[in-house]
């Protein structure tokens, strides 16, 4: 059976290079691949393919997210009714994301695990691999397993029936037998926790640490034995310290960062992943309004993760110190 060829044209093309968008544009694929790409007068298109007329539109390749939580439950559901969710159901509800996430134009992501399927990668590592094989259709998926610490970020935002389950990893023998398990079961990633977060408890705090450098320095030391990558939960200026220190290929979050602390990240060729949020939800309006309205988060509900922040000496936009749970409560 021959390949589909699929011809868009006539749009603003832009490619991502940093060169200048091109009016009507044109790209010609073939099966899974783009063979041609350019003003449409210089794109040969076969009389057998099928063309998109994307005249008025903009021709973009496609986009990445790489913080993701495929599993995570949306919709009508009670906060509370989440915890009693199988697993069997988050991974429909994954399959469905994926499909959603690229008919929206993601066409790679990175899920970087939902704090209620098992930790290990196994489920993702699944739907990575039907993905793969055409079983059902969605992006590109790269998936993690999780290596974190009792009392972390990553526990404790559990249900308290889940954090009984053995997936936390102390010490430095522990995290390193953790880290092998997941690298057992395929994943591409290891993600761990430098910081607490925002929910789930006292001990999960954005100024607390989660785990040692020693600890820390096992896990980037397993990972990249096998050739894998870590991502790490970090929020305070401690643990954004501590995952440049240990030399974590990708900060998630980074909400505080000092001089020292970027110049670390440069020189060593670490990323960050700043997960900007919005600080307002757009409403569905009643049908008489006739037009969306936007409301303020209210309380109990995060604004944006970046709001109100100031710059350093580099340009670079930092959060004020996040409070801890005691001076959140007066203690």
């Amino acid at each position: 059976m021959s390949e589909e060829i699929l011809a868009i044209k006539g749009g603003l093309m832009w490619d991502g290079t940093g060169s200048d968008p091109v009016p009507n544009g044109a790209v010609l694929v073939k099966g899974k691949q783009i063979v041609d790409a350019g003003p449409a007068k210089d794109v040969d298109i076969p009389k057998e393919a099928r063309v998109i007329d994307a005249r008025g539109k903009t021709i973009i390749p496609g986009l990445m997210d790489i913080h993701v939580h495929i599993f995570q439950m949306v919709g009508p559901l009670d906060y509370h009714e989440r915890y009693l969710i199988p697993e069997s159901l988050q991974l429909l509800y994954a399959v469905k994301h994926a499909r959603v996430l690229l008919e929206a134009g993601y066409t790679t992501c990175r899920d970087l695990v939902y704090p209620f399927p098992e930790y290990t990668g196994r489920d993702a590592v699944s739907l990575r691999t039907a993905l793969e094989q055409g079983l059902v259709k969605g992006c590109r998926l790269e998936v993690a397993g999780v290596v974190t610490s009792t009392a972390s970020h990553l526990d404790v935002i559990r249900p308290h029936p889940l954090r009984y389950m053995h997936i936390t990893a102390d010490g430095v023998d522990e995290v390193r037998k953790m880290t092998r398990v997941c690298v057992r079961e395929q994943v591409d990633w290891i993600k761990t926790t430098t910081t607490g977060g925002m929910a789930g408890g006292p001990t999960n705090d954005p100024n607390y640490r989660n785990y040692t450098p020693e600890e820390l320095d096992v896990i980037v030391d397993e990972a990249h034995s096998f050739g894998l990558k870590v991502a790490s939960h970090t929020e305070g200026i401690v643990g954004c310290r501590m995952a440049a220190e240990a030399g974590i290929d990708t900060i998630e979050h980074a909400s505080e960062l000092d001089d020292d602390t970027i110049d670390m990240i440069i020189r060593k060729g670490l990323y960050t992943t700043p997960t900007l949020a919005p600080s307002y939800y757009r409403e569905v309006p009643p049908k008489e309004a006739g037009r969306q309205t936007l409301r303020r988060a209210p309380p109990g509900e995060p604004e944006g993760r970046h709001r109100g922040r100031r710059q350093d000496g580099h340009g670079h936009r930092l959060r004020p110190r996040v409070p801890t749970r005691r001076q959140q409560l007066g203690a």
